[in-house]
């Protein structure tokens, strides 16, 4: 009834089932989901973890939009990323939820303490790293984040950042990225 199937053939699938899983326990920890390390007020924290390093990042939305009528937008997301082994420097970031204006700077406004981002598609940046830790500082000692980017259209969109909860969202995070 079945036909006997010979050696040569069940090496090379052999070989290829294991190259299939080999390569299936390489990327799989690539591809792991972000695990919640807590929700702090108006702050998530989260870890990433694979063999070589942990990414850990605090991350919160908008209270409040302010953009013209009609523009559509997808979530935004202002965050403070921690790597390890790079232990010790945050990174912030923001995720615009619309394509900004190439060459056209994010603006941040944490009372009376202005910095700008550059920005690159829908994300922005800090430029110099000394910026980043001045930001940070002014983040963990603000209320309010307020940060005006420009779309590709020209139109201005102001989003209003709740600062409540970001220093034990930051603590958990140093927490899990020892």
């Amino acid at each position: 009834m079945f036909k006997k199937i010979p050696h040569r053939l069940v090496n090379v699938l052999r070989n290829i089932l294991y190259a299939a899983a080999w390569i299936g326990l390489c990327v799989a920890p690539a591809l792991a989901a972000p695990q919640l390390l807590g929700s702090f007020q108006d702050w998530d924290a989260y870890s990433v973890t694979d063999a070589q390093s942990s990414t850990c990042y605090a991350l919160s939305s908008p209270k409040k939009l302010d953009r013209p009528n009609g523009l559509g937008r997808s979530p935004s997301y202002f965050l403070l990323t921690a790597k390890r082994p790079q232990r010790g420097s945050l990174e912030p970031s923001l995720i615009a939820g619309y394509a900004l204006q190439p060459g056209q700077p994010v603006k941040i406004l944490i009372g009376d303490q202005r910095f700008s981002m550059f920005s690159k598609d829908d994300g922005a940046w800090v430029k110099d790293p000394a910026d980043e830790r001045r930001l940070v500082e002014a983040l963990k000692g603000g209320t309010n984040l307020v940060v005006q980017g420009i779309s590709v259209q020209g139109a201005t969109l102001v989003d209003h950042y709740s600062l409540r909860g970001l220093t034990a969202a930051l603590t958990a995070v140093d927490q899990a990225c020892k």
